[in-house]
């Protein structure tokens, strides 16, 4: 089964990344709730935020802090959505990190 996340991540498909390094991918938004909207992906395919280790956890957690910092983005809100019935869409875990004015 093809997932969305992996192929960007294996450069498959094209995204606008706003960071990388070996275990994480930070993307855009295609559908932004704010002018800051990124999803911050774990490269190992895991379906649920739950599936993670405690290490890739901490690692999903140290990019938001790595991002707020290179940004200057000091004041944000983060998004884990887990199942269909919460709105999750694509069933490889991320976060999506919101900052800055809303869009409607």
């Amino acid at each position: 089964m093809s997932c969305v996340f992996c192929d960007i991540i294996n450069k498959t498909s094209l995204s606008d990344i706003i960071y990388e390094n070996d275990k994480i991918l930070v993307i855009k938004d295609l559908y932004p709730k704010r002018q800051f909207h990124w999803l911050i992906i774990p490269k190992i395919h895991k379906p649920f935020y739950t599936d993670l280790t405690q290490e890739e956890i901490i690692e999903s957690f140290q990019t938001i802090k790595n991002i707020s910092e290179r940004f200057n983005l000091k004041e944000f809100s983060l998004e884990i959505n887990q199942g269909a019935s919460s709105g999750q869409m694509v069933f490889h875990v991320h976060l999506h990190f919101m900052a800055g004015e809303k869009i409607f």
